[in-house]
């Protein structure tokens, strides 16, 4: 009776086990959830003015004029900054960690608006313009990046879920990486593995930039 015990011993144990590890994921799914739904009911923070327009095709012209931020009053971020990038150009914003670089990205996009100074898009300060209506301009690609189980083409097309294969190389080969996207083993089709894991970072990132 000893022996078939021990025999049958984890053919009891092991669900039992099993049952537990599952009931801790699904705990930890269900507080993640709270923070995904509390997220997703809060109401955004108003940052357009009253008569912000709807800008046309954005150029890219991006102007600091003396900006000054504050994410806590009384402890400024950033004060006199004032730069201009022009359509086209590429812009290097280096220091160190804590020096300014994601708040000036962050005020580019209007997730907050300058404490002080003007932020002009296209000469256009960035209260006249609708928030949302920037954004759907503007491309916002991480350091790590995360892409969806699929090929390369679907997780592009994600961008714009009406873009038809035509449209997708035409925006690899005006970003110059089509070539890039064509060398992997099956071009555009190429499987990216789950969060991209088939890919290296750079790869990833130039389909989050398509």
């Amino acid at each position: 009776a000893m022996w078939v015990f021990f025999f049958m011993a984890p053919n009891f144990f092991g669900p039992v086990t099993m049952i537990g590890r599952q009931y801790n994921m699904a705990l930890t799914a269900m507080a993640g959830a709270e923070r995904v739904f509390a997220l997703l009911d809060s109401e955004p923070e108003q940052l357009d003015d009253k008569d912000a327009i709807d800008p046309p095709t954005i150029v890219g012209r991006v102007e600091f004029k003396d900006i000054g931020f504050e994410y806590v009053k009384g402890t400024p971020v950033l004060h006199g900054i004032n730069f201009t990038a022009e359509p086209g150009q590429t812009v290097a914003l280096v220091g160190h960690t804590g020096s300014g670089k994601s708040t000036i990205t962050n005020l580019i996009a209007k997730f907050y608006l300058p404490t002080s100074g003007e932020l002009l898009i296209d000469g256009t300060d960035i209260r006249k313009i609708k928030g949302r209506a920037l954004t759907q301009q503007l491309g916002i690609v991480l350091q790590q990046n995360f892409l969806f189980t699929g090929t390369v083409m679907d997780n592009i097309r994600i961008g714009d879920g009406g873009a038809s294969d035509e449209d997708v190389v035409e925006a690899a080969r005006k970003l110059d990486c089509l070539d890039l996207f064509e060398s992997m083993p099956h071009g555009l089709n190429t499987q990216v593995g789950e969060r991209g894991g088939n890919l290296s970072l750079g790869q990833r990132q130039l389909v989050c930039f398509t």
